[in-house]
């Protein structure tokens, strides 16, 4: 799982769950429903002060270690993620939400 076009060297991470929302969180909107499980805090790359970071996240291994037992064949998830963006009013941003089905 990916997001592009985020503030450069800028601590984040990416939050899970398995039903979809639209809930107003911190000037944006929270795409996924609570209860959440997120990653550990990652970095993006690119310039600071520009929206030239990414952030990537290996799913497949997350579903492979099965330390999440809700992850299993059949699984709706939606994901996004959650960054630090100093520039904004909340002095945060949200991505875009992503939904896919964990198949075999």
């Amino acid at each position: 799982v990916t997001a592009s076009a985020v503030e450069g060297q800028r601590p984040g991470l990416m939050f899970f769950g398995f039903n979809a929302a639209a809930i107003p969180f911190n000037g944006g909107t929270l795409c996924v429903q609570p209860p959440l499980a997120r990653t550990a805090i990652q970095f993006s790359n690119g310039t600071q002060n520009s929206c030239t970071g990414n952030y990537a996240y290996d799913f497949q291994g997350l579903i492979q270690s099965g330390s999440n037992p809700f992850l299993m064949v059949g699984s709706d998830v939606f994901a996004q993620y959650w960054f630090r963006d100093p520039p904004d009013a909340f002095g945060v941003g949200l991505t875009n939400g992503i939904a896919f089905q964990i198949l075999p």
